[in-house]
């Protein structure tokens, strides 16, 4: 198993390389929440999501979309059951 944390996968042509691509998605508000948090004024949390790839794009190219709209504990709990799921099934 490699791990490629890539949110330029299409823009770099990596997906070529992967059996699987995993996406991690929150909704808008969250997302403004969190960048807030980090010290960024709404203004700047506004362009920063406006010149990025569009959500439902990512979700497109996605095999699986994990939902982060929780904490970061919730979120590693959905990893680790969602690659204990990837294990089965390649394993079977």
């Amino acid at each position: 198993l490699v791990l490629i944390h890539a949110a330029l996968l299409h823009e770099l042509q990596l997906k070529p390389l992967c059996d699987k691509v995993w996406t991690v998605d929150s909704d808008t508000p969250t997302v403004i929440k969190r960048l807030k948090a980090k010290g960024l004024s709404m203004q700047k949390a506004l362009a920063l999501l406006a010149a990025q790839r569009s959500s439902a794009s990512y979700i497109q190219e996605a095999d699986l979309v994990l939902r982060n709209d929780g904490d970061l504990e919730s979120l590693r709990s959905l990893v680790q059951v969602s690659y204990k799921k990837l294990m089965l099934e390649s394993a079977g």
